[in-house]
């Protein structure tokens, strides 16, 4: 199971999902300096992940930006941006309750795109998502969440988590992404 990392906004929670060998870890960006500075400090000290890029609107800075860092994957809100370049993956959190043909069809720019969905989309869709080639990642919050794919039996191409702010600099507590962590060990052994 591949295993995708959002709204990492800080260095503690980048380094501790690379501990968790995620695939992917994406990074809000809105263009200030800060966004500078942390693409810099996580880009320093991480390696071997997909890196990606939240954004809200294209601009030519951003355009700039993904260029000359290579950036390869995007995640944005409810509509793939086709201002972003073409060769951008963009990955949709789908935040509507849109069904997956309206969804699918209010794209403007769907060639290399995958959605983000959360469980209760996932159920009151499955049985658009079967008929679908567009991949999915499940949105997940809780190790129930991650169990209850399992038993469900429900195909998704991966998992996304969400970082959250320290409590302090450099300090945070994991408990709840341990518990989600273990269920994903104890669900899909071979994909940690």
């Amino acid at each position: 199971m591949k295993v995708l990392a959002k709204n990492i906004t800080n260095l503690t929670d980048a380094r501790y999902f690379a501990s968790r060998f995620v695939d992917v870890m994406a990074i809000p960006w809105k263009g200030g300096q800060q966004d500078h500075e942390l693409w810099q400090a996580v880009k320093t000290w991480i390696d071997g992940v997909i890196w990606s890029l939240e954004v809200e609107h294209a601009s030519s800075d951003l355009n700039s930006f993904i260029k000359a860092n290579n950036i390869q994957h995007c995640l944005v809100r409810d509509n793939p941006i086709a201002e972003l370049p073409e060769e951008v993956h963009q990955w949709v959190l789908v935040e509507s309750q849109s069904g997956l043909s309206q969804l699918v069809s209010s794209f403007r720019h769907p060639p290399r795109v995958s959605i983000i969905v959360t469980y209760s989309w996932v159920l009151n869709h499955s049985r658009d998502l079967e008929m679908s080639n567009i991949p999915v990642w499940l949105e997940i919050n809780s190790p129930e969440e991650v169990l209850k794919l399992k038993n469900d039996s429900i195909y998704v191409e991966g998992i996304a988590l969400t970082g959250s702010p320290e409590e302090e600099t450099g300090m945070k507590s994991y408990e709840m992404m341990d518990t989600i962590f273990e269920a994903i060990d104890l669900s899909w052994p071979e994909s940690l």
